[in-house]
């Protein structure tokens, strides 16, 4: 569920608000033979304090909610500039099973995003996400991509994006 509203007469700014609730599901189950490196992958995915010798499975639902609010704004009719903010996990779901546990950390996103039209249809789009999760930053995302119309009906796009994930 999403709001957006404008902020002056000419539509040049606008706040948003959204909201979102999952229902999820985890199943974990042991395998025969347990290497060190499955372990890492399930503490990296939320599970925590396994015990392998008292864990079985773990199968469990939860709720997540999350939310974020956006700022948008055009410069001028060629520049146009969204900053925002989210935050996932805000009820920092939890279960406890035989053997282990299972919490997601609350995570806050930001970014920063410029769009600039040049001549004849042609933009240029560039971004600037950081993650934050524990009062750490623990991701970063930035790129450009280059967008120009084939035909009236037809664009084509293309660009580079890069990830530094931080653990």
């Amino acid at each position: 569920m999403a709001y957006q509203k404008g902020l002056d007469v000419e539509g040049k700014q606008q706040l948003g608000i959204g909201f979102q609730t999952t229902f999820a599901h985890r199943k974990l189950e042991k395998p025969k033979l347990l290497f060190e490196n499955q372990l890492e992958s399930w503490i990296n995915s939320g599970f925590s304090n396994i015990d392998i010798y008292q864990f079985g499975s773990a199968d469990f639902s939860y709720t997540d909610i999350n939310a974020g609010l956006i700022y948008q704004a055009m410069l001028n009719t060629k520049n146009f500039i969204s900053v925002g903010a989210s935050m996932y996990h805000i009820n920092k779901p939890s279960r406890f099973f035989l053997g282990g546990e299972f919490n997601l950390e609350r995570q806050l996103w930001s970014h920063i995003a410029l769009e600039k039209n040049i001549e004849n249809d042609k933009q240029i789009y560039t971004a600037f996400l950081i993650g934050f999760s524990k009062q750490e930053v623990n991701d970063v995302i930035s790129g450009i991509t280059y967008q120009f119309k084939i035909s009236k009906t037809n664009q084509f796009s293309f660009g580079v994006w890069g990830e530094k994930m931080i653990l």
